[in-house]
C-alpha cells in the first residue's frame, strides 16, 4: 500500500483518509493526480475493509472445523485405545472365584445406590418419587432396570453411579473370559437379569425401610391388584391384540397392493398393449407383494406392545463395556441413515411433496 495502512475498519481507514487530506492540501490544483491515486487507493482498501466480516466468518469457519476433526482424531484414538485395552482384559486369564468377587462387588454398589436412592427422595420429601421408580420397574423388568441404570451412568458421567459402571464392567469382563461366541449372549443376558433383580429388589427393600408403613403397604396392595388385573385379562388382550394385527395387515397390505397396482395399471396404459405392457403388469405384481410384506412388517413392528418391554440393541450395545466396537458401527450405520432419509426428503421437497 502507497499511502494507507492496511485495516479491517472502516472508521479507521477514514481517519487515515482525513490525515492524508491535511498532509496533502487537497484544494491545490497540482496535487490533483496525488489525491486521485489516493482516492483509487482507498476505494480499494473500503471494499477490503468491507468483506472484514465475510473474512472473519471464513475464518471462524476453518478454525472451528479444524478444532472438531482434531477432537474427532482424538476421540477415535481414545475408543481405540480404549478398545484394545478391553481386549486385552477379555483375553487375561480369569477364574470363577474372580467372577464371584466381582459379582459380589456389583452387588454391593447397586444395593448401596438403591438405599442412597430412596434416602434422599424420603429425605426431600418426594416419596411419590419412589412409587413412580417402582411402577417404572414393574413396567420394564429387571434386565432392562439395570441396563437402563448402566447407560445412564456412562452417558452422565454421574459420580454416584461410577460403582456401579466400574464393577459391572469387572463382572462383564471376567465372564466373557471364560464364555465363548456360543453362550456369550445368554450368559450376559443372565447377568443383565440378575443384577437387575438386586437392584429392584434392594430398592424395595429400601422402600421399606424409609417409607411409611402405610403409604408402602398401599404401594404393595396397588402393584398386587395390578398383576391380579393383568393376569385377568391378559388372555382377552392376547386374542384382541392377535385379531388387530390379523385385521390391520390385511386392510394396509391390501390399501398397499391396491396403489401400487394402479400405479402401475397408469403404466401399462401409457405403453399400449404388448409384450411391454405384460412384463410392466407382472412387474407390478412382484413389486406390490414386496410392498405388502414390508408394509406388514413395519405394522406388526408399530403394533409389537411387547417391543416396549425389551431393550434397543444400540443401549444394550452401549451399557454393555465389551460391545464398544458394536455400538461403533450402530452409531455409524443410525448416521448413515439419518444421511439418507434427509437427502430423500431433500429430494421430495425440490419435487413440490412435503414430506
Amino acid at each position: 500500500m502507497a499511502y494507507f495502512r492496511q485495516t479491517d475498519s472502516l472508521e479507521d481507514l477514514k481517519n487515515q483518509y482525513r490525515i492524508l487530506l491535511t498532509k496533502f492540501d487537497y484544494k491545490d490544483p497540482k496535487n490533483a493526480k496525488l489525491l486521485a491515486a489516493i482516492d483509487k487507493e482507498y476505494k480499494k482498501c473500503q471494499a477490503y475493509a468491507k468483506m472484514a466480516p465475510l473474512r472473519k466468518a471464513k475464518d471462524d469457519f476453518v478454525r472451528k472445523m479444524d478444532e472438531e476433526e482434531r477432537q474427532r482424531v482424538s476421540e477415535e484414538q481414545k475408543r481405540a485405545e480404549y478398545n484394545e485395552q478391553i481386549k486385552r482384559r477379555t483375553q487375561a486369564h480369569y477364574t470363577k472365584a474372580d467372577c464371584h468377587n466381582y459379582l459380589d462387588e456389583a452387588v454391593r454398589e447397586l444395593k448401596k445406590y438403591a438405599y442412597m436412592q430412596v434416602r434422599d427422595n424420603i429425605k426431600s420429601g418426594s416419596a411419590k418419587a419412589c412409587r413412580n421408580e417402582l411402577d417404572v420397574f414393574r413396567m420394564n423388568g429387571y434386565r432392562k432396570t439395570y441396563i437402563n441404570l448402566r447407560t445412564l451412568g456412562k452417558l452422565t458421567k454421574q459420580s454416584d453411579l461410577a460403582g456401579i459402571v466400574e464393577t459391572g464392567d469387572n463382572v462383564e469382563i471376567a465372564l466373557v473370559s471364560l464364555a465363548n461366541d456360543n453362550n456369550k449372549e445368554q450368559i450376559l443376558h443372565k447377568m443383565e437379569e440378575k443384577l437387575g433383580a438386586v437392584y429392584v429388589n434392594a430398592y424395595k427393600e429400601a422402600c421399606e425401610k424409609y417409607m411409611d408403613d402405610v403409604e408402602y403397604a398401599r404401594v404393595i396392595a396397588n402393584e398386587n391388584k395390578r398383576d391380579r388385573e393383568d393376569k385377568r385379562i391378559e388372555p382377552f388382550r392376547k386374542v384382541i391384540y392377535m385379531i388387530t394385527r390379523v385385521m390391520a395387515s390385511i386392510i394396509f397390505g391390501a390399501v398397499a397392493f391396491l396403489i401400487v397396482m394402479a400405479i402401475f395399471a397408469m403404466l401399462t396404459t401409457l405403453t399400449g398393449r404388448g409384450i411391454v405392457s405384460n412384463i410392466i403388469t407382472i412387474i407390478g405384481v412382484v413389486v406390490g407383494i414386496m410392498v405388502v410384506v414390508l408394509v406388514v412388517k413395519i405394522l406388526n413392528r408399530l403394533l409389537d406392545f411387547d417391543q416396549y418391554h425389551e431393550v434397543t440393541t444400540k443401549k444394550t450395545a452401549y451399557s454393555r463395556v465389551t460391545e464398544g466396537e458394536k455400538y461403533d458401527e450402530l452409531e455409524k450405520n443410525e448416521n448413515i441413515s439419518k444421511n439418507t432419509s434427509g437427502i430423500i426428503r431433500l429430494i421430495f421437497r425440490l419435487l413440490g411433496i412435503r414430506i
